[in-house]
């Protein structure tokens, strides 16, 4: 798996290739491709691969069959999205949809809905001189010291074709995630965070009819209902995760950490401007 790290000490969870079962029995979520229940998970995606992920004492296995013809690089995607989701919320962390950067030693992040820039920002950080820590998925924990820690993901921006084309001057290597699909991932050689990083603030990016840059603090109930939107594959919570946990964590989150609204013009996607505003908001200075 090139697009991970080699890391230190013994994991828990395993990746293997075997044979999955047919189904989980009586599973507590039943959609078109995933089942989940009972500290289990599925996964099927036509002509990739089944995936089953099992959690038995404290290790997670996760087993893969992949289909006849199916590359290994499309295997690969859907074990570093759905399948990670999966593990965040059987790990009882809370998974948001988000890309992530350390600003002074602190994460922050950069959430919203899809195609809404978040990776296409992150890489406007790390192009900047910022450490690069997430992207698409950041699992949050709560902290023995009373905070919130970050975990770093696999060290790889995911990007569309046209985000590529407004970060000029990218030396990184990247190749398509897919064969029918025009977005690549580009491969970080540096200043990459290995370590669970301080969550300082949340940021939803958001478009508008505007000619300018706006950021708005949320508070109370709407900083939990976007979160709780902005929560990665939501619906699997019912079947593998524990609610309370879930809801716990993200209520004591809305409550400590701050959580703003930036509004970029729909027309245009000003990367210097956001980055800047974004840093003016954080009162730091640039790098």
């Amino acid at each position: 798996m090139p697009e991970l790290q080699i890391g230190n000490g013994e994991g828990d969870v395993y990746i293997l290739l075997g044979e999955v079962p047919d189904k989980i029995l009586n599973p507590q979520f039943n959609g078109a491709k995933a089942q989940a229940g009972d500290n289990k998970f599925m996964l099927t995606i036509d002509k990739v691969a089944t995936y089953f992920i099992e959690k038995i004492n404290d290790q997670f296995i996760v087993t893969i069959k992949v289909k006849e013809k199916a590359k290994m690089a499309d295997v690969r995607v859907f074990i570093l999205s759905s399948v990670l989701g999966a593990l965040s919320f059987m790990k009882n962390m809370l998974p948001l949809h988000a890309s992530g950067t350390v600003i002074e030693g602190s994460a922050v992040l950069f959430t919203g809905n899809a195609g809404v820039g978040k990776s296409t920002l992150g890489a406007a950080f790390y192009k900047k001189g910022y450490s690069f820590l997430t992207d698409n998925i950041a699992s949050i924990v709560k902290g023995s010291e009373n905070n919130y820690l970050v975990h770093p993901s696999y060290s790889q921006l995911r990007l569309w074709e046209d985000s590529l084309e407004r970060l000029e001057n990218f030396e990184e290597e990247k190749w398509k995630m897919r064969e029918k699909v025009n977005k690549y991932n580009m491969v970080l050689n540096d200043r990459i965070s290995i370590s669970p990083s301080p969550l300082r603030k949340i940021y939803v990016l958001k478009q508008k009819q505007t000619n300018t840059i706006n950021i708005n603090p949320i508070y109370g109930s709407q900083k939990v209902e976007l979160l709780l939107r902005q929560t990665f594959r939501i619906k699997l919570l019912k079947g593998i995760g524990s609610q309370k946990n879930y809801f716990d964590l993200l209520n004591h989150l809305s409550k400590d950490i701050e959580v703003s609204v930036i509004e970029r013009p729909t027309q245009t996607f000003q990367l210097d401007d956001l980055v800047n505003a974004v840093l003016n908001d954080l009162n730091c200075n640039p790098n």
